[in-house]
C-alpha cells in the first residue's frame, strides 16, 4: 500500500474512533455510568498501557507485529494511541455495566480479534490459547488502574477494585 493511501486510510479509522469516542463518553455521562474523573484516568491507562504493550512485548520481544502500522510510522501514531484511549474508555464501560465479568472479556476481544483476522492488521507468535488467556490481564490490569486512579486511598480494598 501507498505511504498516502495509508495515512489517509489510517486518518479515516482515526475519525471513526474519535466518533466512537465521544458517542460512548456522551452516553457513559448521561447514564451516569462512568465519572469525569473515571473517562479520563481510563483513557490515560488504555494509552499508556496499550503503549507501553505495543512497544515491549510488540516491537521488542516480537509477540505481536501490525501488518499495517510499522512502529516507527506515521500511520502508527495516528490511529493506535486514539485506540488504546478507547479501549481503556470501553473497558471500564462495559465493565461497569455487564454481569458475568467473563463476559466483558469476550465482548471485547472477540470484535478486536476478528478485525485483526479479517483485515490480517496484526499477527501473534504465541499459539492462541495464549493470546486468549492474555486478554484477561490486559482487561483486569486496565480497570485495576483505572480504579486505583480514581477512589480515595481511604477506599482501597483490593476486592472493591474490581467491583
Amino acid at each position: 500500500m501507498e505511504t498516502s493511501t495509508k495515512e489517509e486510510v489510517a486518518l479515516a479509522v482515526l475519525a471513526v474512533i474519535t466518533l466512537i469516542t465521544i458517542l460512548q463518553i456522551w452516553y457513559t455521562r448521561i447514564r451516569g455510568i462512568l465519572s469525569k474523573r473515571e473517562i479520563i484516568a481510563a483513557g490515560i491507562v488504555g494509552l499508556v498501557l496499550g503503549l507501553a504493550l505495543d512497544y515491549a512485548l510488540g516491537f521488542k520481544m516480537g509477540l505481536w507485529s501490525y501488518q499495517r502500522h510499522l512502529y516507527w510510522d506515521v500511520s502508527y501514531w495516528t490511529v493506535l494511541p486514539a485506540m488504546w484511549t478507547e479501549f481503556g474508555i470501553g473497558t471500564c464501560f462495559l465493565w461497569r455495566i455487564i454481569r458475568p465479568r467473563w463476559l466483558v472479556i469476550l465482548l471485547l476481544m472477540m470484535p478486536y480479534e476478528l478485525y485483526g483476522i479479517v483485515r490480517d492488521s496484526w499477527s501473534y507468535t504465541p499459539v492462541w490459547w495464549i493470546v486468549v488467556l492474555g486478554w484477561i490481564p490486559l482487561i483486569l490490569t486496565i480497570v485495576l488502574l483505572t480504579n486505583l486512579l480514581t477512589v480515595k486511598p481511604i477506599q482501597i480494598r483490593v476486592r472493591n477494585l474490581l467491583l
